[in-house]
């Protein structure tokens, strides 16, 4: 009898886990998580209110200018997230992927030169620990911007045999090359020229932001920089990242786009020619092709521009000395 207890018990124990646990585990995971098309989880979110946790948020600087880029952020934030969104429907612009550093959380917010000059009220919802949410108020006033204004003629020539709908269909690829989402900051200081002696042997022909009416055309607004210096005069690289495009387009010419990680990407349009291809891995500094004037172009220059996700920003904000309260927490630990 006493060699049969031992057994008897286990018996017993057993019979309770399966029990326990066949009605604890199944409940967990229907409870917790359900499946939805795409094969992707629908949690049952706990709010967590910003009285817990994250409840200082700054941003530097306090009031951005239309086309301008602002840092938010996010403290105390001890935990790790895993998705971070922008609330709003009036506002126009694009937050970056969070850099977190186990204490904090940092995102760029791009603001578009298409908002009005107005105070927006923003939510930033923040998703962690598996089901828990947050919703952040973020009040972001923006200020109005100084651009210039340029009208200058471009010859039906340049334009000539051009098809529409190919001009289309390789806009909507370099959108879509822009939406990366690489969560990893891939940047390891701050941002360089593209074209070194640029203030000696060149200048900037077209600002950032500039109002440009192009053959009488409607308004639109320049996204990047123009850079006016001689034909073959080597362009680099200004951060390190990794090349996702490098090829001949219509309008834009010979194009290198370059991935910073956080969603940041640099744009190297009209090159003579392209001395990267995509896939690479880049370092700050290095070659990637030669001033040039193809595409939608009538003389040698550089066009570099800079998006956060899908929004144009200023690239002189990633300079040192001018992006320091905007870049600088995204380098100080690295």
């Amino acid at each position: 009898m006493n060699n049969c207890k031992p057994g008897f018990f286990f018996l017993i124990w057993i019979s309770l886990f399966f029990f326990v646990g066949g009605c604890i585990f199944p409940a967990f995971w229907t409870e917790e998580y359900s499946r939805e098309a795409g094969n992707e989880y629908v949690e049952n979110q706990e709010d967590i209110s910003p009285d817990v946790l994250g409840g200082n948020v700054v941003v530097s600087p306090q009031k951005p200018v239309k086309g301008g880029l602002a840092r938010v952020e996010i403290s105390p934030f001890p935990y790790p997230p895993l998705a971070l969104e922008l609330k709003n429907e009036d506002y126009n612009g694009s937050v970056s992927e969070f850099y977190w550093n186990g204490k904090e959380i940092n995102v760029l917010l791009g603001v578009s030169y298409h908002n009005e000059a107005a105070v927006y009220d923003l939510k930033l919802q923040i998703e962690f620990m598996g089901h828990r949410r947050m919703v952040l108020p973020l009040e972001l006033e923006v200020e109005e911007g100084n651009y210039p204004r340029q009208e200058f003629s471009v010859p039906p020539s340049v334009t000539a045999g051009w098809d529409a709908e190919r001009i289309k269909r390789e806009r909507e690829k370099l959108e879509e090359t822009r939406q990366v989402n690489t969560r990893e900051l891939i940047v390891e200081d701050y941002f360089i020229w593209p074209v070194e002696n640029w203030e000696e042997e060149g200048y900037v022909s077209s600002e950032y932001g500039a109002e440009r009416v192009i053959n009488h055309g409607e308004p639109r607004r320049h996204d990047g920089i123009d850079i006016a210096i001689e034909g073959g005069t080597p362009v680099v690289a200004p951060s390190c990242g990794k090349v996702v495009l490098a090829e001949e387009l219509l309008a834009p010419g010979k194009t290198v786009v370059i991935d910073h990680g956080l969603g940041i990407t640099s744009s190297y349009l009209h090159l003579s020619e392209i001395k990267a291809e995509a896939g690479e891995t880049i370092s700050q500094g290095e070659k990637i092709g030669e001033v040039g004037k193809t595409g939608f172009s009538t003389g040698n220059h550089l066009h570099w521009s800079v998006h956060v996700k899908d929004t144009p920003v200023n690239p002189e904000l990633f300079l040192e000395d001018r992006g320091e309260e905007i870049l600088g927490p995204f380098l100080g630990e690295r």
